[in-house]
């Protein structure tokens, strides 16, 4: 019932159901930016520590270096899957724009039609089903769905390979 209630409120008010979705988008990269934003102040903070590492233990740095280097490389990815997803976002925006100003016309032609008697078929239905919003809600909805799965990437090897063993004795207190 829910689906069909849905499906029934987004042919009723195609136009408010495509701002609805941009909205949600919206809200979406928001909070992706902010954790992207997080993952990258972690990274900084890596970087001071490992760099702070190679000038007091040059031979422990080597393996932090590994790691930080792949942390960098899946921020890059990161940022750049958001930058997508924001470029997607904006063009579903305008197309939603374009097709509210149609639908206001398309809504004035029917209404005209009606008044001089000649019966019309529903213009909205053949906006909505036109291949150039289709593609935009496509390229949109992969955007955000390629941000979601790098936002959850992970770094393969949190740690060192090899098995670090400490003086514990050579260590002042």
């Amino acid at each position: 019932w829910k689906v069909q209630g849905l499906k029934a409120e987004a042919r009723a008010n195609p136009i408010e159901t495509r701002e609805n979705i941009a909205l949600q988008n919206r809200e979406r990269l928001q909070k992706a930016s902010q954790e992207l934003t997080t993952f990258a102040a972690e990274v900084r903070n890596f970087a001071t520590e490992v760099k702070q590492l190679a000038v007091t233990q040059p031979d422990d740095a080597d393996d932090f270096n590994d790691q930080l280097n792949k942390l960098q490389q899946l921020l890059e990815l990161k940022r750049d899957k958001l930058r997508r997803a924001e470029q997607e976002a904006t063009a579903f925006e305008e197309a939603t724009k374009r097709a509210a100003r149609k639908w206001k016309v398309a809504q004035s032609a029917i209404r005209m039609q009606k008044l001089a008697g000649v019966s019309m078929e529903d213009e909205m239905n053949k906006l909505l089903a036109s291949e150039s919003l289709d593609s935009v809600e496509t390229a949109m909805n992969r955007a955000m769905a390629e941000l979601d799965t790098a936002l959850l990437a992970t770094v393969t090897h949190t740690l060192p390979h090899k098995a670090q063993t400490f003086d514990v004795t050579a260590i002042e207190i």
